[in-house]
């Protein structure tokens, strides 16, 4: 009785190392966000990773770059993002740090804050050339009476 209760312990715990290797080698952690993908600018963004451990340490990256790196409270972690801005439009994804699975990614988009990227400098151009092409034809201008001037004095003395 007593070698078939540690024949059923020693079952039991190869079961559990067998699903904890599983668990952290095949599933990927996965990946949301709160309160959407969508937001506007100025507003906060919670991206949560979820993950098979407790205590693991996520990567957040953006657009295939590490962004954020925190330790998870039971089996996810939250990455707040205060005052969200155009910077921060792009696609996410996490990274469990002990089994190197990548998560589905998201995509962020920021509304109201084209503004800030996409600037119109043509009208500002524009007049910067124009002074520029007037200042030019006005110097011509000086230097050509100068010149016209200064042959015809010399032409006056011979």
């Amino acid at each position: 009785m007593i070698e078939d209760t540690k024949l059923l312990t020693v079952g039991f715990n190869m079961l559990l190392v067998i699903l904890y290797f599983i668990q952290e080698t095949i599933i990927p952690p996965s990946i949301s966000v709160k309160p959407s993908s969508n937001i506007s600018a100025g507003n906060n963004i919670t991206i949560q990773c979820d993950g098979a451990v407790s205590g693991e340490t996520f990567i957040l990256y953006k657009n295939g770059r590490e962004f954020l790196r925190q330790q998870s409270v039971g089996s996810e972690t939250e990455f707040i993002i205060v005052n969200v801005s155009l910077n921060h439009q792009g696609n996410y994804f996490c990274m469990a740090q002990s089994n190197s699975r990548l998560s589905n990614h998201v995509r962020i988009a920021v509304q109201g804050a084209a503004e800030e990227k996409q600037r119109d400098y043509t009208r500002g151009n524009t007049i910067r050339i124009s002074v520029a092409g007037a200042l030019l034809v006005i110097i011509i201008v000086v230097v050509s009476e100068y010149c016209y001037r200064e042959k015809k004095r010399t032409a006056e003395d011979n």
